[in-house]
């Protein structure tokens, strides 16, 4: 772990952006529970009927009671905590991470390169798919290492040190980290910790990425709008 000062608690005052898979469909049980305290209850009832909500909704005891939220706009929040499994930089799979961009460049920048890595991973041929971002408020401070002393937090491959260095923040109680990008110059990114640092999000822009396998990256990338079709008079 790097040996550095204290970061200091920083305000987000920019929409966050985050880009996720549409093939993740919303699941509706953190929208309809009013009362977070609920959720126990709700899911247990619920899953006498339904098989496949354990796989849905994710593991709820991950996240402290305190710290889950609910109603519309929830779901893609609680869903990045309640997965886990998938190492990234500020944790190594125990715990689920909220990351966001302060801009949709940059959250662009973030997704096709983590998207394309996969891809090479797994060895996949030409592929399509299609993305649904999301935007919502910070309301809850971010521990700031954007400075040069944090440099070692924001290796462009190896991620060892800020997993390691995340663990200690997350336990204490911290709320997130605000970082650089290093996929796109001069953006941000939040990682954030707990559910409750963040308000509910919208729906906003759907992509549509397309990755070459003879490239092994993601050649380009399709704004999709919906067209309104005027009925017949």
């Amino acid at each position: 772990m790097p040996s550095v000062d204290k970061p200091i608690a920083t305000a987000i005052t920019w929409q966050a952006r985050r880009i996720i898979p549409s093939l993740f469909p919303p699941v509706d049980l953190f929208e309809r529970v009013v009362d977070p305290a609920e959720y126990e209850m709700a899911f247990y009832i619920e899953s006498l009927t339904n098989d496949r909500l354990r796989d849905q909704v994710g593991e709820l005891a991950l996240v402290k009671a305190e710290d889950r939220i609910s109603g519309c706009g929830t779901t893609p929040i609680m869903a990045a905590f309640t997965h886990i499994g998938h190492a990234s930089r500020f944790t190594d799979g125990s715990y689920g991470v909220y990351y966001a961009a302060n801009n949709s460049e940059t959250a662009l920048a973030e997704t096709t390169y983590h998207r394309a890595q996969f891809y090479r991973a797994t060895n996949e041929p030409d592929t399509r798919i299609y993305m649904r971002e999301y935007v919502g408020s910070v309301i809850q401070p971010m521990l700031d290492i954007t400075a040069n002393q944090y440099q070692s937090l924001h290796n462009a491959d190896n991620y060892q040190v800020s997993q390691h260095y995340a663990k200690q923040p997350r336990q204490a109680g911290a709320y997130g980290l605000l970082f650089n990008s290093v996929r796109y110059r001069n953006g941000l990114c939040v990682a954030v910790f707990r559910p409750c640092a963040l308000t509910p999000v919208i729906q906003a822009a759907h992509y549509e990425y397309f990755y070459s396998a003879a490239l092994q990256s993601i050649k380009y990338v399709l704004l999709v709008s919906e067209v309104k079709l005027t009925p017949p008079s």
